[in-house]
């Protein structure tokens, strides 16, 4: 999978960071394989991490009230964003599949096709059920999903008005046959990070909306954990600070280091000065996003 080769070519490039250091990466929802043990805090390779960034075992003692209603408010926007399966509602989810396969099948002028990987877990469920979590996680967890429900009602919006754009071909068939595919593969994250990337663009919006697609977890994350700490060179040698490292990418922004505290409640925020992809041919829309050679700064 590119996926593996991103990663090699990531753990390589670090190793060229004269001053680059655990802080300066960004790490994938779910780390896979050994490649990720320097990036990760994995020192000796055998899967068990020794950073304390990662969450620890639940007590099992039971929620405060506060985060009960926290809670109580994270579900009620899942239940808006995923459906209830108790009432066997699909929520703007399962609306937005609905809409897709329609917009995919040949009646409707598509393929027949349709490979589906948006994220679909319920992150009241992933995240919070650990009584050691404090209010502030909860906090954050409430505005991601509150992120990612908008997200899912802004493609909806989209598919459905493209939709109205086609006229059925009633020869043809409704029909779709549906692959599904992990919400963080290799081509939707270069993808997402491709419309992303300009100068100016925003810290705060780029954690949050990369939290809220599944591509981070905040579980592997403390609050107060500093990152925009690491200097970064291009593939010419041109060091700049402030940056950050996430899937082959390397991001440098305006100011640092910031904590994920400061980003999301104090609105504390960094502009996007430079960027670069080790190999931009991976990237599908690269032209848009990747002026430059491979591994260059850009703009």
């Amino acid at each position: 999978m590119d996926q593996m080769a991103a990663n090699e070519g990531t753990a390589a490039s670090e190793k060229d960071e004269d001053t680059a250091s655990e802080n300066g990466i960004l790490e994938p929802a779910e780390p896979a394989d050994a490649i990720h043990a320097e990036e990760s805090g994995d020192e000796d390779g055998d899967g068990q991490e020794t950073s304390d960034n990662v969450k620890k075992a639940s007590s099992g003692a039971p929620l405060s009230e506060d985060k009960k209603q926290l809670k109580e408010q994270i579900e009620s926007v899942e239940r808006e964003s995923l459906g209830d399966p108790k009432l066997e509602t699909l929520g703007l989810y399962g609306d937005l599949k609905a809409c897709r396969m329609k917009l995919n099948s040949k009646a409707y002028g598509g393929t027949g096709e349709l490979f589906w990987d948006e994220p679909g877990d319920r992150l009241s469920e992933k995240w919070l059920s650990d009584s050691d979590v404090g209010a502030k996680e909860f906090q954050a967890t409430l505005m991601i999903v509150k992120f990612r429900r908008d997200y899912l009602n802004s493609e909806l919006k989209a598919c459905e008005l493209e939709l109205s754009k086609r006229t059925k071909n009633s020869g043809e068939s409704l029909a779709v046959n549906v692959t599904e595919g992990d919400s963080d593969n290799d081509e939707r994250v270069r993808s997402y990070i491709c419309r992303f990337v300009k100068k100016g663009a925003s810290l705060r919006d780029f954690l949050v909306q990369t939290f809220s697609r599944g591509l981070l977890q905040l579980e592997h994350f403390d609050l107060d954990q500093e990152f925009l700490v690491a200097s970064l060179k291009d593939k010419a040698g041109t060091q700049k600070p402030h940056g950050l490292m996430f899937m082959g990418w390397k991001l440098v922004f305006d100011r640092g280091p910031l904590n994920l505290d400061q980003v999301i409640f104090d609105k504390k925020d960094a502009s996007m000065v430079a960027w670069t992809f080790f190999e931009k041919d991976k990237v599908s829309d690269a032209k848009s996003c990747l002026p430059k050679d491979s591994g260059l700064w850009n703009p």
